[in-house]
């Protein structure tokens, strides 16, 4: 970020952060004072972006909606031979990979449809840990959501990264789009012994803060109580 502090106080780009967007030889261009189009040797010539190229890199990527993402890009990839078909063991070490890292890339996360259609109340997902909670809903778009957790507020969101930690001692239980066993928001739920449902898909979209809702492990669901 001092480099990015640099290039801004001397008029080179708008904003400090705009410089993590810029390739490495970018950044070496503009540090350097390199306006002709050169670059380190070996990776060939460089057009370097003026500050409004990287700007609009920066709030491309800043207002990117991840859910908007396709699952592929072109033909879908096949499916996975059936487990059944496989020598046992390693039959056994798919289930637990498809379970713990990759479900919902090849199909539908477990009562998908009853999330869309039957219940718009409720909606369905893995059980990361145990036990059952009610609480109030925080639903946390972004980091600066997370300041609004209080003590005993069930977290909704896409996914957890590290930057839940901050709060993880606060929460009743966690609730995401994504991941599976082996998903952080899974693993932190299970250190803490907070109840956590992950892969519903739709938590996001169902609930919103200030919901009361119900997460029940033994039935792998998270149910409106109360808006």
């Amino acid at each position: 970020m001092e480099a990015g502090r640099r290039l801004r106080d001397a008029g080179v780009i708008n904003q400090a952060e705009h410089l993590t967007v810029a390739t490495k030889a970018e950044a070496l261009s503009l540090l350097t004072g390199d306006l002709r189009n050169l670059s380190l040797e070996k990776m060939g010539p460089v057009d370097v972006p003026t500050s409004n190229v990287l700007e609009s890199r920066f709030l491309y990527i800043k207002n990117a909606d991840p859910n908007s993402v396709p699952r592929s890009l072109g033909t879908p990839p096949p499916l996975p031979p059936p487990n059944a078909s496989l020598p046992h063991c390693i039959g056994r070490t798919m289930a637990n990979m498809e379970t713990g890292l990759v479900k919902g890339i090849w199909d539908e996360t477990p009562g998908s449809e009853e999330n869309v259609t039957d219940n718009p109340n409720k909606v369905v997902g893995i059980s990361a840990s145990n036990g059952a909670v009610t609480a109030s809903v925080v639903l946390v778009l972004q980091d600066s959501d997370l300041q609004c957790v209080k003590k005993g507020d069930i977290i909704v969101t896409y996914s957890s990264s590290a930057s839940i930690n901050m709060v993880i001692g606060l929460c009743g239980g966690i609730v995401t789009n994504y991941g599976g066993m082996l998903s952080h928001a899974a693993i932190v739920a299970r250190e803490y012994g907070i109840p956590a449902i992950v892969g519903t898909q739709f938590a996001t979209e169902k609930f919103k803060t200030g919901d009361m809702v119900t997460i029940d492990c033994s039935t792998s669901s998270v149910t409106r109580i109360s808006k």
